[in-house]
């Protein structure tokens, strides 16, 4: 099934394999869409029983691009900028975060 998303939209994926229902906090794939100058953008990420399990930000100013994370129980999570060879992977116990491109 194709994924359409506005500018400036994070999207999570989970990890899903022919299901339909599937936990957020296993190998969570988070992808910004069509990054807008000087909009920040904020998401809560769930797991299977909707618990907040990670909070992103991310902002774009004078092209430089600012991902903020709180992780509570996600395990790994993997922030990508589609379109662009921008990729991280966020492993380990460090629970809060800021990567910058």
């Amino acid at each position: 099934m194709p994924v359409y998303a506005k500018e400036n939209s994070l999207i999570a994926y989970g990890n899903f394999i022919n299901n339909f229902e599937y936990d957020y906090a296993k190998g969570t794939e988070i992808i910004w869409y069509a990054p807008c100058e000087n909009k920040e953008i904020c998401i809560s990420v769930p797991d299977i029983n909707g618990n907040t399990v990670a909070e992103i930000s991310a902002v774009k100013i004078n092209d430089k691009i600012t991902v903020k994370y709180t992780r509570k129980e996600l395990k790994n999570l993997y922030i990508s900028v589609f379109g662009t060879n921008i990729k991280a992977a966020v492993c380990g116990n460090k629970k809060n975060g800021v990567l910058i491109f």
